[in-house]
């Protein structure tokens, strides 16, 4: 038990001499129970317990302040997000994966450029598979927003899209048309 205390008045280390608050200390336990995955050592469950039931009116503060402190001090993560996007784009990535049917700045031949116009008639199915990466590469593409309309009508939701449409043209035009844009989504 005596370790307990110790830690709790020298959290980081030996170069800290002063207490912490006790919300400092649920916060670093909180952080530690994250990070251990809810497998903290006796000692600290015990005091994570105390805390959370003396500290109850504040503990959503305190897990969230855990959480984010977490979140920033992970590099780790950032890696593994980097890898996983490299992993999930590198097949749709032109200069990382071959062009298919044929590169049309290195041959003659517009096919490639003809299948992926903004609005064919049937999309290839590496375009089809871009739209499942994220809602966002669905909007963004022509063909995948209509389909998606087309999707919403027959849900009787296609208010939805015209809504976020419409939002998006108002933060993305000028300052003149603005009160005018404003009004119509209102209406």
């Amino acid at each position: 038990m005596r370790l307990s205390i110790v830690s709790r008045h020298h959290i980081s280390g030996p170069t800290q001499q002063w207490p912490v608050e006790d919300t400092d200390y649920a916060i670093y336990l909180a952080k530690r129970n994250i990070r251990k995955k809810g497998i903290l050592e006796l000692h600290e469950q015990e005091q994570y317990n105390r805390l959370h039931k003396w500290m109850n009116h504040k503990w959503d503060f305190i897990v969230m302040q855990a959480k984010e402190q977490y979140r920033q001090k992970r590099p780790t993560s950032t890696r593994e997000s980097m890898v996983k996007y490299c992993a999930t784009y590198s097949s749709h990535d032109p200069f990382l994966s071959k062009c298919l049917p044929s590169n049309p700045w290195l041959t003659d031949d517009v096919t490639y450029w003809t299948l992926n116009m903004p609005n064919v008639e049937i999309p290839t199915t590496m375009r089809v598979e871009r739209w499942t990466f994220s809602f966002g590469e669905l909007l963004s593409d022509p063909r995948g927003r209509n389909d998606f309309r087309l999707f919403l009508k027959k849900e009787f939701s296609g208010e939805n899209l015209a809504f976020w449409e419409s939002c998006e043209d108002l933060k993305w035009g000028t300052a003149a048309t603005m009160s005018e844009k404003a009004e119509q989504i209102y209406k």
